[in-house]
């Protein structure tokens, strides 16, 4: 797997099967292009943790290009302060690439009230015989797992913690344990 770090104007195109992991605290104006052929399988995960006036603008474009082919973007951010995501993304299926199948999901947890996500999926499908979805979900802590682990005697701060670390959990666990330990260290410096 192949791991990103995002910074200002990151512009990044792949070719062929892949497979990326994006991170990303402070980016502005970046873009990952996709473009897969016959047979082709990409899968990106990406993980932001944005806190105080951190600002991520990112776009992703999967350009299906020939039949049989595969794509899933899986993307979560965590934001707390007045940090920012704007999240452009785009599925382009052509008109001979019958048989392909793309996916983008995109989940975000909100720790403040002046933090903005804006996500904006966009389908352009230009072949009946394929299979082409998208997905957007915006959340705060639930405050009734969060009573219940504090009705088991954990403090606020560490209840609220756990929770985040479970929401990250399954794209952060695809870490080296070095950086999987940097993403631990900046979600508990929002407490």
């Amino acid at each position: 797997m192949k791991i990103i770090t995002l910074k200002d104007d990151t512009n990044l195109i792949f070719d062929g099967s892949e497979d990326i992991l994006l991170l990303g605290f402070n980016a502005k104006n970046s873009s990952v292009v996709l473009n897969i052929n016959n047979g082709d399988e990409v899968n990106v995960y990406g993980l932001f943790i944005l806190n105080n006036k951190d600002s991520i603008t990112l776009k992703t474009h999967s350009n299906h290009l020939s039949k049989n082919s595969k794509s899933r973007v899986h993307i979560k951010a965590v934001l707390g302060g007045e940090s920012i995501l704007n999240y452009e993304r785009m599925i382009n299926i052509e008109e001979n690439s019958s048989q392909s199948d793309a996916y983008l999901q995109n989940e975000n947890l909100v720790l403040s009230d002046d933090c903005v996500v804006n996500s904006s999926p966009q389908l352009e499908i230009k072949n009946n015989l394929v299979k082409a979805s998208h997905g957007v979900s915006t959340s705060t802590v639930n405050i009734s797992q969060l009573e219940y682990l504090m009705s088991r005697g954990m403090n606020q701060k560490d209840a609220t913690l756990l929770i985040v670390n479970g929401f990250v959990e399954d794209i952060a666990s695809m870490l080296p344990e070095e950086m999987y330990e940097q993403i631990q260290k900046r979600l508990s410096n929002f407490f």
